[in-house]
């Protein structure tokens, strides 16, 4: 039991060290638009999988796969239904 509570933690430790490393590279408000959506929602982001919010799986209109597509490559897009 205690070598796996001890691999456990090193692994937790591991993956917060990784995940600091990672958020340093992105910007801080971004970073904090994820972090206040995973705290409301449980979901920070979700990627658009087909015609699909992967954060809730909502089937996204046809209008609205048109603005996304028309939006600027650095614009933070978020899901109509769950703003992920």
């Amino acid at each position: 039991c205690d070598d796996a509570r001890g691999e456990l933690t090193a692994l937790i430790e591991k993956s917060v060290a990784r995940r600091a490393e990672l958020v340093a590279g992105i910007d801080e408000a971004l970073v904090a638009l994820y972090e206040r959506q995973r705290t409301r929602a449980g979901v920070g982001a979700g990627q658009l999988q087909g015609r699909r919010c992967g954060a809730c799986r909502i089937e996204i209109d046809k209008g609205e796969l048109a603005r996304i597509a028309a939006a600027p490559d650095d614009e933070v897009l978020r899901c109509p239904e769950c703003a992920a």
